[in-house]
């Protein structure tokens, strides 16, 4: 019985509608796809501060800013910017003299930290006058 609904002209007729479904499908639902994939957005002068700095001292030669490479959906990223940030440098046990630190960044939730620059700082702590 199915057999005559499948002869040639059927079958063509079958496969350009299963096509243009499928075509017509994507446009209608494209925009959506595309909004799941992650995006990157790169975020120039995120503050940089420090932590946990002993009493009686003081840091001196420390990077004011970093930028930092974010990830995550298009939704999380859209009203994200360097004042959503927090990099900073943990100076517990640290004392008087040059030390080199990590730069840490704490991102917000729903985004990824792909890259940062500088990962690091030299920095000079000192007695406060």
């Amino acid at each position: 019985m199915l057999a005559k609904y499948f002869n040639k002209k059927n079958l063509t007729i079958i496969l350009l509608s299963v096509f243009l479904a499928i075509i017509l499908w994507l446009f209608v639902v494209g925009d959506t796809l595309f909004q799941v994939l992650p995006k990157r957005k790169i975020l120039e002068e995120v503050p940089l501060v420090y932590i946990n700095l002993e009493e009686g001292l003081e840091v001196s030669e420390i990077p004011e800013s970093v930028s930092v490479v974010l990830e995550g959906l298009p939704e999380n990223l859209q009203d994200k910017g360097p004042e959503n940030l927090v990099a900073f440098i943990d100076l517990k046990d640290k004392k008087n003299g040059d030390h080199k630190v990590e730069i840490k960044i704490n991102p917000p939730e729903g985004l990824s930290v792909i890259s940062f620059l500088p990962a690091g700082a030299e920095i000079k702590i000192r007695h406060q006058k």
